[in-house]
């Protein structure tokens, strides 16, 4: 459900809380004036906040948790932090389709994966790990048809999630 929004309009987009301007971003900070908006009888609700990598960092996920928010999103690869003990961007790529590696960020206990699809796809969680894993459907060029691979669920939540989101941009427009 769509529960409120801000237009970005670059440099121009209203800052509504100077504070987390300062400490998520000014393109982070209207998620969590989005949550302090929520009528009080909302805000103990379980939301499972899912973000595209624009939004997603480690700050954004420790922050939800502390206010009892589960987060999930893509995250960059320059927002992962540098003692990470997952392989590279560039060493993931040289792996096996459906190849997945996960690590707890040691700091904050922010859960971060790697998988590889036709490209490096970097997720991080505050409340999903690697539990399971199912099997998908993807055309390989390689081959020429479709082939199955393994699929981590923290991806299939984020994709499942990000969809409906396109959808409700789609159904918005």
């Amino acid at each position: 459900f769509l529960v409120n929004f801000e237009i970005y309009q670059g440099k121009s987009t209203p800052v509504i809380n100077p504070e987390y301007d300062r400490v998520f971003g000014m393109v982070t900070a209207p998620i969590i004036s989005f949550l302090d908006e929520l009528p009080d009888d909302k805000k103990s609700y379980p939301y499972h906040i899912v973000t595209d990598n624009l939004l997603t960092s480690l700050n954004l996920l420790k922050h939800l948790r502390e206010r009892g928010y589960s987060g999930t999103g893509t995250i960059r690869k320059n927002r992962i932090s540098k003692d990470c003990i997952l392989p590279s961007h560039e060493q993931m790529k040289k792996m096996k389709r459906g190849t997945f590696r996960a690590a707890i960020e040691k700091r904050d206990g922010i859960f971060i994966g790697k998988w590889i699809d036709n490209s490096v796809v970097a997720v991080a969680s505050n409340s999903l790990g690697e539990n399971s894993v199912k099997s998908v459907k993807r055309f390989s060029t390689k081959e020429k048809k479709h082939i199955n691979i393994l699929q981590p669920a923290v991806i299939g939540t984020y994709n499942k999630n990000m969809g409906d989101t396109n959808r409700m941009d789609q159904d918005i427009n």
